[in-house]
């Protein structure tokens, strides 16, 4: 081979080098962005209301005395009641988590409750929503809260 003939298949070889760089480096970049545009946005929401700040009132000791009231015994029988049904969405020890979970439920118009109320620090607390009437409406209730926030919750009787 001639320099001028292994001059040719060098700048040939470093065209196709250059090539399958460029190539990669394209690939590279579509592999960091693409999940970032594919992402869908419609189930992500911001948070325009603060999270809730407990809500704490001096409550008086009760001082009335105990009068005992005679319940008269019915021997018949009743219907015993039905118990209204809860929705356990979650239980977590973050209590930011937890206050984000409240305020996303109270805007999409959920009645929430936090068992216990003013949690210890790294306690388990408890995420409910409810209450139900009727144990079908608490099933429809949890397909719902599974496409809004993505938790499986489960029914429980009060």
């Amino acid at each position: 081979m001639t320099k001028e003939q292994k001059k040719i298949t060098n700048n040939q070889n470093n065209r196709i080098r250059n090539r399958l760089v460029g190539l990669a480096t394209l690939l590279l970049i579509l592999a960091l962005i693409a999940p970032w545009v594919l992402t869908d946005k419609s189930n992500l929401r911001s948070s325009t209301t603060p999270i809730l700040q407990p809500n704490i009132t001096e409550v008086e000791p009760y001082t009335d005395p105990l009068t005992p009231i005679d319940i008269p015994v019915d021997p018949t029988p009743t219907e015993p009641e039905s118990k209204p049904y809860m929705i356990q969405l979650t239980a977590l020890k973050n209590r930011q988590k937890i206050e984000e979970l409240v305020a996303l439920l109270r805007l999409n118009n959920y009645n929430v409750i936090v068992i216990p109320e003013n949690p210890e620090p790294n306690q388990l607390i408890k995420l409910q929503v409810g209450p139900y009437a009727k144990k079908e409406q608490a099933e429809q209730v949890i397909i719902n809260l599974n496409n809004l926030t993505k938790l499986k919750g489960f029914i429980v009787a009060n």
